[in-house]
């Protein structure tokens, strides 16, 4: 069950002012998965070895899931840092808390992307050619860098014991771990709501 538990390192999520985007690269979902009991509690977790960092993802993400009805923990409040990687206790420990659905998220990678913008001049004026100066305006060109983080989202059941959708998704300029959650979770919610995993 918890062999997706594996170390990584959670990208630094602040640095432009650009608005967020995130979309979903691609999806699965498991042959015949059967849809995820809202009434028992989901788990969710961050991979990353950095311990503040899984804090306070996860409880962003909690967070995010509630707003949405769901029966949402954090994995850091049952499983500590020197359990997360002990695979059968971690197994147990789901078991006797309830945890009915496991959220994955991990960070694969960030890269930046830059992008040139041509300059471009605009010819033409009222009265014919109102001077040089109005007639021949231009606007010189720029460079443009954006910050793609790359996240793969991983939804296992317990009582299944598998693995029932994963996703990979691209976010552009995430401002702050808070919104980057809430838009991971709305964009991934919608999803999963449409695969039929979770009421509408």
């Amino acid at each position: 069950m918890f062999r997706f538990i594996r170390t990584a390192s959670l990208a630094v999520l602040v640095g432009t002012t650009a608005c967020a985007t995130t979309k979903l690269t691609s999806t699965w979902i498991a042959p015949g998965a059967k849809p995820l009991d809202p009434s028992k509690k989901a788990m969710a977790i961050m991979i990353t070895d950095r311990e503040s960092s899984r804090l306070a993802a996860e409880d962003a993400m909690v967070k995010e899931m509630q707003k949405r009805g769901v029966n949402a923990i954090a994995s850091y409040t049952i499983l500590p840092a020197a359990l997360v990687r002990d695979t059968a206790r971690a197994h147990a420990i789901l078991i006797e808390q309830g945890v009915d659905a496991v959220i994955a998220v991990r960070v694969l990678g960030k890269e930046q992307q830059t992008t040139y913008t041509p300059g471009t001049a605009y010819y033409g004026s009222t009265m014919g050619y109102w001077g040089y100066g109005w007639g021949a305006v231009y606007s010189p060109g720029y460079m443009s860098t954006d910050q793609i983080v790359t996240v793969e989202t991983l939804i296992f059941s317990v009582s299944q014991n598998t693995l029932v959708w994963a996703s990979q998704s691209e976010t552009t300029n995430p401002a702050d771990v808070d919104a980057f959650i809430a838009e991971l979770t709305s964009v991934v919610g919608a999803e999963v709501r449409k695969a039929g995993l979770v009421p509408k």
